[in-house]
């Protein structure tokens, strides 16, 4: 509920501010070459970053905000018609070093089927993944689950529920998620509510009509923000 106000309050705080500056370039408080350096799409985009950035995806927010700011130099200061060229080469170089570094550092037991069992994401029935520039996959068959959180930037993120173990009648998990996909995999006994902050992104429940056991149905609500992403159950 927290990152929800803090959200709206940087949505009006954005809308407040952007109206103020479009009043006074009306008025001529502005003039054109300030007005052409304010009033541009880069700002635009730097303006949407700083909103992803209060939902708390800070890889996404940044990213955003990097992009913008890469074509607001130009607006300010003489650059040579050919800076870009450099400057993309550059930026591919430092993601391709930070996805070799990532890969490196994760640590998985993955099966001969592909099924990543990875018990340092899985403590006392919650899951804790965190998830960057790489694809990951948790198995949680036959296993009590209790509840969690799920990070993930530039990424994909599968989750296996199929064969959890719900002992709570509501189960919570948070997503936040930029620029990726999350998918769960539920069996259709178990209903899902989706509660989830959306940003240009896709949540959907791709399952049957859930069929609840002897009348009965456990519940797994989602959490969270969704950015330029997509969360999917399937």
């Amino acid at each position: 509920m927290e990152n929800k106000n803090g959200s709206n309050i940087v949505v009006a705080a954005l809308f407040i501010i952007g109206g103020l500056v479009l009043l006074a370039n009306n008025f001529g408080f502005f003039d054109s070459e300030i007005a052409r350096i304010i009033i541009s799409w880069p700002v635009l985009v730097m303006a949407a970053g700083v909103l992803v950035l209060s939902k708390k995806n800070y890889v996404g927010g940044a990213f955003i905000i990097a992009v913008g700011f890469l074509f607001f130099i130009p607006k300010v200061f003489d650059l040579p018609d050919n800076w870009i060229k450099t400057v993309w080469p550059v930026i591919f170089v430092v993601v391709g070093m930070i996805m070799l570094f990532k890969q490196d550092s994760i640590k998985k037991a993955v099966s001969n089927d592909g099924n990543a069992d990875n018990d340092e994401n899985y403590i006392d029935g919650y899951i804790s993944i965190k998830n960057s520039l790489s694809d990951t996959k948790q198995n949680l068959s036959n296993k009590t689950f209790l509840g969690g959180k799920i990070s993930n930037n530039f990424g994909k993120v599968i989750v296996d529920l199929n064969s959890v173990i719900l002992q709570k009648d509501e189960t919570l998990i948070s997503a936040d998620c930029s620029f990726g996909s999350i998918e769960l995999w539920i069996p259709s006994y178990i209903q899902v509510g989706i509660d989830v902050d959306q940003n240009l992104s896709n949540c959907e429940d791709k399952r049957l009509i859930p069929v609840c056991e002897q009348g009965i149905c456990k519940r797994i609500i989602i959490k969270g923000n969704i950015s330029f992403g997509s969360l999917l159950i399937k």
